[in-house]
């Protein structure tokens, strides 16, 4: 120890201190170091947690993208399909539109042309009898006597017959 007593070194002081070293070093060791690795082993354990979690949503998150992108799809495949059908019924709607237009076109035409040769059988008939009326009176005066009713039926067959 003379060594140390050379140096200025007291024994005593030395080996208290080293003792008191020890003390600090073990309340520091059990009150400070242990709680303060527990703590970070926690939030490191914590953080890993939430890393995975946060990993496990954007899996969740993309395989719902995924799946929103698929009923998207569907969905307008449908809406395809509806604006297709919806198309081609409006097309035959218009077109049996049309036919029923036409047919009821053709029939007003044939009941016009009904009703003209109608008028105008009714008409040949009226001015026939007009015809053979002015035939009888004309003939009673180139003959200087009244023509009856008998030549009027003889006159009106020859005016048709003529026809």
């Amino acid at each position: 120890m003379e060594i140390f007593g050379k140096l200025g070194i007291d024994g005593w002081k030395l080996a208290f201190q080293i003792l008191n070293f020890g003390i600090v070093l073990y309340f520091l060791n059990r009150w400070v170091y242990k709680p303060l690795l527990g703590i970070l082993a926690k939030r490191r354990k914590e953080m890993a947690q939430t890393i995975a979690k946060a990993e496990q949503a954007q899996k969740e998150s993309e395989q719902a993208q995924d799946r929103l992108e698929e009923e998207l799809a569907a969905a307008r495949e449908k809406a395809g399909d509806i604006v297709s059908r919806a198309e081609k019924q409006a097309s035959e709607t218009r077109k049996n539109a049309q036919d029923e237009a036409m047919a009821q076109a053709e029939e007003i035409i044939t009941q016009g042309k009904k009703a003209i040769e109608s008028e105008k059988a009714s008409l040949m008939g009226s001015v026939q009898k007009e015809i053979a009326s002015l035939v009888v009176a004309a003939s009673g005066k180139v003959v200087g006597k009244e023509v009856d009713g008998k030549h009027d039926a003889f006159i009106e067959g020859e005016i048709k017959a003529k026809e």
